[in-house]
């Protein structure tokens, strides 16, 4: 009983703690807009990204950082998750100095049944994360692509990407957040060992559909789907192709200093960028304003 209290409380201060640092950085953030990015010579992929009205902002800042630290700029495609209207995208980004781009993701999953993909579309219809997956193989046949979660600060690049006509790399994660259940549906269990991989930054180029044989087990995926759905495919397509990623040391990914103000923050001198998921979003807004008011830039990766 003890015990469960002492858990309750800290539960309760960490949650309160990361809720004020969230609030205190971010409102000084936004308040040095607006966000710009020098002109630069275009890089040869585009850079791919999924949001609603939540992530925007978390978009902004992170494209800044992008601005701010690669050699070369991509064009730019952001789909809609269904809660922002793309002119509304379009608008709030009319700073970046390359060509941009926004689609509803109901466009992208018609475009991959109309190409013969209907379990993308089924998948994609009943599972948010799932739209992340359709624009990733959509923008991959398309052109080579770098996918970035919205909630990603930059500090040097653009990182490294493999060649090959069909190619993908994906980001090293903490902890196995995957659907096993899939891996083993499919036939391959040992995918479900080291590295466990995230979808956090992508690299895609090809038909990663047909290379990886995702056909073969996405009609199990559409009748069980889950949280992971999503970055358990791409990581079995990833494995399937025998393909590269990211160390945890390249593309930051640490939850450690969740209640440390006074925490290392090194990795902005090593790394290539940090992800900054749930419990460290607050530290987003924290490195942002450090960013922003350093006139270091960064460089190639």
């Amino acid at each position: 009983m003890l015990g469960r209290l002492i858990r309750s409380i800290r539960f309760r201060v960490s949650h309160q703690f990361r809720r004020r640092m969230l609030a205190r950085y971010r409102r000084r953030v936004l308040d040095r807009q607006p966000f710009s990015a020098p002109a630069k010579p275009p890089a040869n992929f585009t850079l791919l990204s999924i949001i609603g009205q939540k992530q925007l902002e978390l978009l902004q800042l992170s494209l800044w950082s992008i601005g701010r630290a690669w050699t070369k700029l991509p064009a730019l495609r952001v789909v809609s998750d269904g809660s922002l209207d793309p002119a509304a995208i379009l608008e709030s980004l009319q700073w970046w100095p390359q060509p941009v781009e926004s689609v509803r993701w109901e466009t992208i999953a018609q475009s991959m049944a109309d190409r013969g993909r209907p379990d993308l579309q089924k998948l994609a219809s009943g599972n948010m994360l799932a739209r992340k997956l359709c624009a990733i193989l959509d923008s991959a046949e398309r052109r080579p692509t770098l996918f970035c979660d919205s909630d990603i600060l930059w500090f040097r690049g653009p990182p490294p990407m493999p060649d090959g006509e069909v190619a993908l790399k994906l980001s090293e994660d903490l902890l196995p957040a995957f659907d096993a259940e899939l891996f083993y549906a499919a036939g391959f269990p040992e995918f479900s060992q080291k590295p466990f991989l995230n979808t956090g930054v992508v690299f895609a180029r090809g038909d990663l559909y047909n290379a990886a044989s995702l056909w073969q087990i996405l009609p199990w995926a559409c009748e069980h789907p889950q949280y992971f759905t999503e970055q358990t495919l791409l990581s079995y397509a990833c494995k399937r192709l025998e393909g590269d990623h990211w160390l945890r040391q390249q593309i930051y990914l640490s939850t450690d200093d969740a209640t440390d103000p006074w925490g290392d923050r090194s990795y902005m001198g090593t790394a290539l960028a940090r992800h900054y998921v749930g419990d460290v979003r607050h530290w987003f807004w924290r490195d942002g304003l450090y960013l922003l008011q350093s006139k270091a830039t960064g460089g190639d990766a």
